[in-house]
Order: C-alpha cells, then sequence, then structure tokens
C-alpha cells in the first residue's frame, strides 16, 4: 500500500511538474506567469478559466496555512499565437503563503495540468520570496 502511495506521488511530480510541497518554508510568489493553451482557436473567457482553476490547484497543493490565496495582476491577459501553431492566453498572478521546496531559480514551474474544459494549463514562478 505505501509502495502505490509512493508511486503515485512519483507520477504526479512526472506528469504535472508539482514539485515537494508540505514542510517547506513559505513564500510568497509575485508576477507568476500562468498560461492556458490550445492547439485550437481560444477564447480569454475559455483561457482565463482554465487559469484560475490551476491558480486554485496551486494553492490547495501548496497550501501554507488558512492565509494562501491567489490573485490576478489586474493587466490585461495577452493572447498569443505560438510560431507552433498553439493559441496560449497568458494572465499574471501573485500567490501569498505558499508552502513549497524551491527549485533552482527560488521558485516552481507547472507543465501540463490538465484544465477541466480541455486546455493544457502552464505555470512559472520565479519571483518567490521566503518569509
Amino acid at each position: 500500500m505505501v509502495r502505490i502511495a509512493a508511486f503515485s506521488l512519483i507520477a504526479l511530480v512526472a506528469m504535472t511538474g508539482f514539485a515537494a510541497a508540505g514542510s517547506g518554508h513559505h513564500y510568497d510568489c509575485n508576477k507568476c506567469q500562468l498560461t492556458a493553451r490550445s492547439d485550437k482557436a481560444l477564447t480569454k473567457k475559455d483561457g482565463l478559466k482554465c487559469v484560475k482553476q490551476l491558480a486554485g490547484h496551486i494553492t490547495d497543493f501548496y497550501k501554507g496555512s488558512s492565509k494562501t490565496e491567489y490573485k490576478l495582476i489586474k493587466h490585461k491577459a495577452l493572447k498569443i499565437q505560438t510560431d507552433q501553431g498553439e493559441h496560449d492566453i497568458v494572465k499574471g498572478v501573485d500567490f501569498k503563503d505558499l508552502q513549497f521546496h524551491p527549485d533552482s531559480v527560488g521558485g516552481f514551474t507547472i507543465r501540463n495540468f490538465e484544465c477541466e474544459n480541455n486546455l493544457e494549463g502552464l505555470a512559472i514562478c520565479s519571483k518567490c520570496e521566503k518569509h
């Protein structure tokens, strides 16, 4: 049973990019870049739905306290088409009181998050400050 749980956790990290949560230090991460990606045309409304879902998942997964929260940055979301033909909606997000072990650049990166509306969610947070 313990082996199954361990392999499940390893699979989760491998698939989503979520790094070690739990007993790490507490961080505020500002100006994170959250992206909703599709291989088809994408509306800002659908993209922001995915961004909010990913932000909510990050606050649940890295919950440091009852004060853990996220806030969408007031700047407009960007709508981008990549050279590979992918359609992105990119939005800035601030996180407060996350608990995790940072990666080599002092934050975290998440790839391949499956949003409920069949979009792919990505997150890059590199401006995290320990408190």
